[in-house]
């Protein structure tokens, strides 16, 4: 029995379908019957084709035991089903249904966040300052303690978002508004990183030996959700030695949950330090992207150790490409006039895309234009940044003037940029005079935005900039290591040529 994801929405859609799927083929394959059970008609894994049985059901209790009761299934796969089979983990096993590849108690570690800190500590294994809270009371305890901003957010309750907190009246508000909290299903806390450089890794394990399906670096900062993220494998500004690290963590991680089949583990590095933010041992949207880039059906590989076959059998090892791929994430914005595009811990991505070259600059141009983002060869850049990024982009803004850009910013930070002797026009924000930017975005003489406030409470101006750049087709750059990249990317395009392969000649050796 496969568990499937349920209905597609934003936080589980086509990557899980895509696991489940080729999970299916992998059993059929392995000579076991498998048996889908979903409720999504626009899945692929419901395709009839994909499986021996499909039951087009509901992924609730009652309809889950009266299919266990018709087939008798002897084992059940959970891995690929994101977080809609994590609440069936306890049912299956009470109903005699062997879950295989992973432990039920690490799915409940996994959920726990007191459990995973017990056992970081024994692992010693750093992480964010953390703690947990089912009332408003303990919450601003626990605030005290690791100190604002903080990411907040229910163990199990998906219908509660992730949120960025930065001070009591935030969270007072939210735990108003939050719902389902209880003892076992408290608050989660965590100390915001901001500024950390992200790092995903996914990888299997067969109780002996394991190996890493891909090491991904997100080009966003830490705190943004990855499948939000623009990502790049082979990570390019990670060290060796973290690289080292990070495989170490990830091997001590797999050998206390006792998995066999897959483990994702999301890390962060910040001040020459390697902290672990998250550990689950269900698939991670990034899988098949990583899948792609290295040309390796990591599924497939996953699913036949779940069935016995062990690594050593498989003839898996760690693929490194000589090839860069980028990963950028696909947005509606566009469909809801108003919202703000800053992205931050709760998933709000619609699907993605990536790009392909052997040099990193381009294969992030490639992703951009794969994904509708049309950052222009020239024309005029607004530039809305904050007091402690200035020194940061006085390379950047030096290096779009050379390609050809004319610059543009609110007072404040035009005054700085021409203090150093780049050509900055000063242009009033909203409220200060007319014509304001969004005059000017709507006049159409504003050609790229870059609007900086990651990190930081948006003020309402800032969102009125972006939202209706969004209206007009603009596009906008929200964090300083995504306008880096962007302008690295554009130098490379604009002085060679954009080379086309296939995935399969950029997998030959």
């Amino acid at each position: 029995m496969i568990i499937g994801s349920g209905a597609t929405r934003i936080g589980q859609g086509a990557e899980y379908d895509y696991c489940i799927a080729h999970a299916a083929r992998a059993v059929i394959e392995s000579d076991y019957v498998s048996m889908i059970v979903n409720c999504n008609p626009s899945a692929v894994s419901t395709d009839p084709a994909n499986s021996d049985l499909l039951y087009f059901e509901p992924l609730v209790k009652e309809d889950i035991v009266n299919i266990i009761s018709r087939e008798e299934p002897t084992a059940a796969i959970v891995q690929f089903s994101g977080r809609a089979a994590h609440t069936l983990v306890n049912l299956l096993q009470k109903s005699g249904i062997k879950i295989l590849g992973t432990p039920s108690a690490s799915y409940e570690h996994s959920g726990n966040w007191g459990l995973v800190r017990e056992m970081l500590n024994k692992l010693n294994l750093p992480f964010p300052g953390s703690g947990t809270a089912v009332d408003i009371k303990g919450a601003i305890e626990v605030a005290a303690q690791i100190g604002y901003p903080m990411i907040i957010r229910p163990s199990f309750a998906m219908e509660n978002p992730l949120k960025i907190i930065y001070d009591a009246q935030d969270l007072k508000g939210y735990v108003a508004d939050v719902k389902g909290i209880v003892p076992n299903n408290p608050l989660l806390m965590e100390k915001f990183l901001d500024d950390a450089i992200g790092v995903v890794v996914d990888c299997v394990y067969d109780g002996k030996e394991l190996v890493i399906c891909g090491i991904v670096e997100q080009i966003e900062e830490a705190g943004i959700n990855p499948s939000d993220c623009a990502c790049v494998i082979p990570p390019y500004s990670i060290g060796e030695s973290f690289i080292a690290k990070i495989k170490a963590n990830t091997r001590l991680l797999a050998e206390e949950l006792q998995i066999k089949g897959l483990l994702n583990v999301q890390y962060a590095i910040k001040h020459d330090s390697l902290f672990l933010l998250r550990v689950s041992p269900q698939v991670d949207p990034l899988l098949p992207f990583i899948s792609k880039a290295t040309g390796v059906d990591w599924i497939a590989a996953a699913t036949r150790i779940m069935l016995g076959n062990s690594i050593q059998e498989q003839g898996l090892r760690e693929v490194t490409p000589s090839h860069i791929t980028v990963k950028e994430a696909v947005f509606s914005f566009d469909r809801f006039p108003g919202i703000d595009t800053v992205l931050g811990p709760e998933m709000r991505s619609s699907g993605a895309v990536m790009g392909i070259d052997v040099n990193f600059g381009m294969a992030f141009i490639k992703s951009q234009l794969a994904a509708g983002e049309k950052i222009p060869s020239g024309g005029r850049v607004f530039l809305s940044i904050r007091d402690e990024d200035r020194r940061l982009f006085i390379s950047i803004v030096r290096q779009l003037i050379d390609l050809g850009f004319t610059i543009m910013a609110v007072e404040e930070t035009a005054t700085a940029l021409n203090r150093n002797n780049l050509t900055c026009q000063t242009v009033f924000n909203v409220g200060e005079g007319r014509p304001n930017i969004v005059d000017k975005i709507k006049n159409g003489e504003i050609d790229w935005i870059i609007s900086i406030t990651a990190g930081r409470k948006t003020r309402l101006d800032e969102v009125q900039v972006r939202s209706t750049a969004v209206q007009r087709g603009i596009p906008i750059t929200t964090t300083v290591s995504a306008a880096q990249v962007a302008v690295m990317g554009l130098t490379q395009y604009l002085h060679h040529p954009v080379g086309f392969k296939s995935l399969a000649e950029y997998y030959q050796k």
